[in-house]
């Protein structure tokens, strides 16, 4: 890193099934960004997804997610991860929390949060193709009771915070390389 320049973090947020993981890593891949794969980090610390969020699993692997990302920040590295941070995209005082932790760190860093979006029959696509390939309790779960899915973690995700919306099932890689180049132009209220 130059003397002066800036990190950068990447958020890749969207419900489940909307591709997250695979923009990330193509993000990683196009731009040079070490990848923080969220699920990694939910199995290393046994995270049970089929327990609430709120619950205390969900806690450890937060934490160890945001220290995963600060640590490669540290180390002078620009980051991106798949974390769907459901909450946080909703709470007005994320962003601002987030700066003031890489600030408190001495990190030079800018965030910025791309939100996956996909339609309904490709979202069901994915989810029964993870569900297959991985056997996913909480993917069978999903499918069983689609319109649940749907209604309590697809319609209800909301991003609050700037953001550049990706639909997935087209994605505009030049235009994704675009948005990371221009960073340093785009500002962003972190309030």
């Amino acid at each position: 890193m130059l003397p002066g320049q800036r990190l950068k973090l990447v958020l890749v947020v969207g419900p489940s099934g909307t591709g997250k993981s695979m923009l990330a890593k193509e993000i990683s891949k196009l731009d040079g960004f070490s990848y923080v794969d969220s699920e990694e980090v939910k199995r290393k610390h046994q995270y049970q997804p089929d327990v609430t969020e709120r619950g205390k699993p969900r806690e450890k692997a937060y934490w160890e997610l945001h220290y995963k990302l600060l640590s490669l920040l540290n180390a002078g590295r620009h980051v991106v991860t798949d974390a769907p941070h459901n909450e946080e995209m909703r709470d007005p005082r994320f962003l601002r929390q987030l700066h003031e932790k890489l600030a408190k760190w001495g990190i030079p860093a800018d965030v910025r949060i791309i939100h996956a979006t996909t339609t309904d029959a490709n979202l069901k696509e994915n989810i029964t193709q993870r569900s297959k390939r991985q056997g996913r309790r909480q993917d069978k779960a999903k499918l069983d009771d689609w319109q649940k899915f749907l209604d309590e973690e697809v319609t209800p995700f909301r991003v609050i915070h700037p953001h550049l919306e990706v639909n997935t099932r087209r994605i505009d890689f030049h235009g994704i390389r675009r948005f990371i180049r221009l960073w340093d132009r785009i500002r962003v209220n972190s309030d």
